[in-house]
């Protein structure tokens, strides 16, 4: 009987160390999301570019709403190009409600809310507001978490207050 009470005790201590270890990564994932919601309010693309070089792998992949694939660097000149049109951004967080641990890869839902105002290829300024949830899958590579892949699950916004039209 005391057999089977150490064995319990000790499930539930490997139990609690793993869930421990996985609400320490979510943690440290939200501080490297809030480093990019940072950078990404002050239109700071050289910060953004050095957070993408360090936390990204070199096979990154990102997969829009659309289902298009990009690599880190049409991902990075995507991200550049759309920020030298954002005349102010107002919000820019993320919240990492979800994390799940498979030895060395891990599994992240990741909520974006964002605020700004861009300038259109009609030279006016619009605003556009939403929310965008992605599917992030991280690797460790030399005791580091790399993101290796984020897929948008969802996205809803308005821009000048419409919902647009999908095409």
């Amino acid at each position: 009987m005391k057999r089977i009470g150490l064995i319990a005790v000790s499930a539930l201590c490997l139990t609690s160390a793993f869930a421990q270890t996985k609400e320490q990564l979510r943690k440290s994932l939200n501080v490297i999301y809030d480093q990019v919601g940072a950078a990404t309010k002050k239109k700071d693309f050289v910060t953004l570019e050095a957070l993408s070089k360090r936390y990204m792998t070199e096979d990154f992949t990102y997969t829009d709403g659309q289902k298009n694939v990009m690599d880190l660097a049409k991902f990075l000149e995507t991200i550049k190009s759309e920020s030298q049109g954002y005349a102010s951004v107002s919000k820019c967080s993320y919240v990492v409600p979800v994390v799940t641990i498979d030895k060395n890869k891990a599994s992240a839902r990741v909520i974006n809310q964002f605020d700004y105002v861009f300038i259109g290829s009609d030279k006016k300024k619009h605003r556009i507001e939403g929310s965008t949830q992605t599917a992030d899958e991280w690797i460790k590579v030399k005791g580091q978490w790399k993101l290796q892949k984020m897929v948008t699950m969802n996205e809803h916004y308005m821009v000048d207050g419409q919902v647009p039209k999908k095409n």
